[in-house]
């Protein structure tokens, strides 16, 4: 990265320089045309007008620079606010929600926040009861308009309905987050 960013330095100063010294070309040319002597001004005209205008192009330079990083900072801090407000929208929903999720025949054991890129909120479940099929699908029918919700139960049920011959299910962790993913944690039972 440091290197791509030296490369990069060096190309605007070439950059610059170029500039400069054609500015200082047509300056010259001006003189020269104004008042006949060229002999007389050149050498220093040239150098104070090549020095000026670099002087005057690296200023502008630095105040775009600043103007950016300044910019860069102002949306970091408003990206900062966004997740943790997006995290506690799906925290509220979680305990909002916590009555449904015990009648569902389940409970909180953690919740781990990640305020990452995308926020990520992930909640680690253990099975108290468990409903039959149609009883989970008559309790759901009342939260279709909550997405969230229903991917939860409906995973959380699926994963402790699973039967393995040598391992059976610890616990269910479910991950809130574009997209949502359940991890299921099995022990050994021999």
């Amino acid at each position: 990265m440091k290197y791509s960013f030296d490369k990069k330095t060096t190309l605007l100063q070439a950059i610059l320089l170029f500039c400069s010294i054609e500015y200082a070309i047509a300056q010259e040319s001006n003189v020269e045309a104004q008042t006949g002597d060229a002999d007389a001004e050149t050498s220093g005209s040239f150098w104070q007008t090549m020095k000026s205008s670099a002087e005057n192009m690296s200023g502008d330079l630095e105040k775009k620079a600043s103007e950016g990083l300044e910019y860069t900072k102002q949306k970091m801090g408003e990206y900062r606010e966004f997740k943790e407000e997006k995290a506690k929208e799906v925290l509220g929903i979680i305990d909002d929600n916590m009555k449904v999720i015990e009648d569902a025949g389940f409970k909180v054991n953690d919740l781990y926040v990640s305020l990452s890129v995308v926020p990520v909120v992930t909640a680690k479940f253990k099975q108290v009861k468990r409903l039959s099929d149609e009883e989970l699908n008559k309790l759901l029918e009342n939260y279709q308009d909550k997405p969230l919700l229903v991917y939860i139960l409906r995973s959380l049920h699926n994963a402790y309905g699973m039967n393995l011959s040598n391992y059976h299910v610890a616990d269910v962790s479910v991950r809130a987050s574009i997209p949502p993913a359940t991890t299921v944690h099995l022990e050994r039972t021999q």
